[in-house]
């Protein structure tokens, strides 16, 4: 399965964020999978302008939606906020371990998704078309175990960045009972 933006003209100002809503195929919606493996799909000659992009899960029902993440947007995305996957420059595609899949679908399921593309345009160019986006590879076979993201922190910060090539490297934080209470 691929969330993929569809033709998007990238216009020629320095940061635009791109939304695109999808609802699961039916195959999905009946039926919990595993995503076993996501991996980056970047149009050819877009490299310089994709900088990240997320998926997340929707947690309302909302509808298929695409265009600019800011006003356009269903007041209903506004639950789309559970990552699922993340992608960066220069990353290699994430591939899980044999006994874990993230889990996708089934009864219950909210069946929507959402990818957020943010493109980088510093040169301000024009005439760009892009449709690059994320390939997620799931199984009906389920693993033993469920896999999870969890996010810490309020905002991104360069300082919680690690270093390449580190053997270890400490941070710490601090989260105070009335939030881990609140885990699932």
């Amino acid at each position: 399965m691929e969330i993929r933006a569809n033709s998007v003209l990238i216009p020629p100002q320095t940061t635009t964020y791109y939304c695109s809503i999808i609802e699961l195929p039916s195959e999905l919606k009946q039926t919990k999978h595993h995503a076993i493996k996501y991996e980056a799909v970047i149009t050819p000659g877009n490299e310089q302008f994709v900088h990240h992009f997320e998926v997340f899960h929707c947690q309302t029902p909302t509808k298929p939606f695409a265009g600019d993440c800011s006003t356009a947007k269903p007041t209903e995305a506004k639950s789309c906020s559970k990552v699922l996957a993340a992608w960066s420059m220069g990353a290699n595609p994430v591939v899980f371990p044999p006994q874990a899949g993230m889990p996708l679908g089934g009864p219950g399921f909210i069946p929507f998704l959402m990818v957020e593309i943010h493109y980088n345009n510093p040169a301000l160019l024009s005439g760009y078309t892009d449709s690059s986006g994320l390939r997620i590879t799931f199984t009906k076979n389920l693993r033993p175990f469920d896999a999870g993201i969890m996010e810490l922190g309020l905002i991104y910060s360069d300082a919680n960045s690690v270093p390449p090539m580190q053997k270890a490297w400490p941070l710490t934080g601090y989260c105070p009972s009335e939030c881990t209470e609140k885990a699932k």
